[in-house]
């Protein structure tokens, strides 16, 4: 927890294949940052649906990136 705060908050991850999802909650706060990595393309917004509906999510800002390389020219993306 942080310091003044008696609620105890455990990251967690969770791997999947070469893809991962990593949680770092902040209850103290209400808080969570939550990131989903994916090697394979996947609707962003099912996956955003289904989260905010599991975690019963109130308020949110959603940052997406397009990151890795391009596997026929091995370019960036």
């Amino acid at each position: 927890p942080f310091p003044g705060s008696d609620k105890p908050a455990i990251s967690a991850c969770q791997f999947l294949g070469e893809s991962a999802i990593v949680a770092h909650p902040y209850p103290e706060f209400d808080y969570m940052y939550l990131d989903v990595f994916s090697c394979k393309e996947f609707d962003t917004e099912k996956a955003v649906e289904f989260i905010q509906r599991t975690l019963k999510v109130t308020e949110s800002t959603i940052h997406l990136f397009q990151r890795g390389i391009d596997m026929e020219t091995r370019a960036p993306v």
